[in-house]
């Protein structure tokens, strides 16, 4: 008795070579499309610390430029070590800098200050109250002439962390820099030298926060 043979298209393909063929194809063109997607992601993550990283940089220079002639009993609060207690940090910093000499006495100019504050809509509750992906962030803020009734202010910088790279509101000196629970801005002395921290945020793909820290110090005047 002669068989029937199977049934080909066109090409010479059985329907069964056919169905392989086409699954094959549909898991080569899935792994295209997630090769893709990591390939974007990574992408817009190197963009986005791109960004942040130069954010930091420009926020922490602008600071740097703006202490550089500040005097050192000019400080507000004094930060000075005192023996036997921690080391003293403040997340707000007035200062007044040195702008000139009459009589071989120095002239100081008005008063200055940087600080921490939330950002807008945002509390402090460990909630990410204005949902841009960030929990309790705070800007960079100037303060010129304060207290004066020019008093101007200006957002040096938006996404600073709430703490310090590694740290926690804990009450312990969770990233071992010798600092207890310092905020993502943060001002202390060592000796005659002001030593400035901060660390600024966003939100990556899949919802990754990505953080860079900076840090810089100055010799300030006595």
């Amino acid at each position: 008795m002669i068989r029937p043979r199977a049934r080909c298209n066109e090409s010479g393909l059985t329907l069964v070579e056919l169905m392989i063929s086409l699954g094959l194809l549909a898991v080569v063109f899935a792994g295209l499309g997630m090769a893709a997607q990591r390939a974007s992601a990574l992408v817009e993550e190197s963009a986005i610390v791109t960004d942040v990283q130069t954010r930091a940089d420009r926020a922490i220079e602008r600071c740097v430029r703006l202490l550089r002639n500040a005097g050192l009993r000019r400080l507000d609060p004094n930060l000075e070590f005192v023996p036997g207690l921690p080391p003293v940090w403040t997340t707000s910093l007035a200062f007044e800098e040195a702008i000139g000499w009459n009589a071989a006495v120095v002239t100081w100019g008005p008063i200055t200050r940087l600080s921490s504050e939330l950002e807008s809509a945002e509390f402090e509750n460990g909630l990410d109250d204005n949902g841009n992906g960030l929990v309790d962030e705070r800007v960079l803020v100037l303060t010129e002439n304060v207290g004066a009734p020019d008093e101007r202010r200006v957002i040096l910088a938006h996404g600073l962390s709430a703490f310090a790279a590694g740290e926690t509101g804990n009450g312990a000196d969770d990233n071992g820099n010798g600092l207890v629970d310092e905020r993502g801005l943060c001002f202390n002395l060592n000796g005659d030298a002001l030593r400035i921290q901060l660390s600024i945020q966003r939100p990556g793909p899949n919802g990754r926060i990505i953080t860079r820290t900076r840090r810089d110090s100055i010799a300030l005047r006595n």
